[in-house]
């Protein structure tokens, strides 16, 4: 509840069931938020701008990439053509679930 479909299909494919017939999302939470807690403490800006290639990709509705990440990734692209900024319409933040296709497109 409180997920668009396509985001609520790709998630229950994890869910497994038990010998008593009930269904359980076998995913270590507490993994996940070390996990996260090590992404929001890396800065990894300084990567982008020398590096050999890079392709940053955005949900064009996305809540957790907008504003002013985006305007300075604009920016680095606007000054390294190795470095490429895609917007794909219609997407959130879960691109590869909402929008696969035009994923796929942009790398095919």
């Amino acid at each position: 509840e409180g997920v668009a479909e396509p985001l609520g299909r790709w998630l229950a494919m994890s869910l497994k069931r038990e010998d008593d017939g009930q269904m359980r999302y076998p995913v270590d939470l507490d993994a996940i938020d070390g996990l996260l807690d090590d992404y929001f403490a890396l800065d990894l800006w300084g990567a982008l701008p020398g590096a050999n290639r890079a392709h940053v990709v955005i949900g064009e509705k996305s809540e957790v990439f907008a504003g002013p990440d985006r305007e300075r990734v604009r920016a680095l692209a606007a000054e390294d053509p190795r470095l490429e900024v895609h917007l794909v319409e219609g997407a959130g933040h879960w691109v590869h679930v909402e929008k696969p296709s035009a994923l796929a497109a942009l790398f095919g």
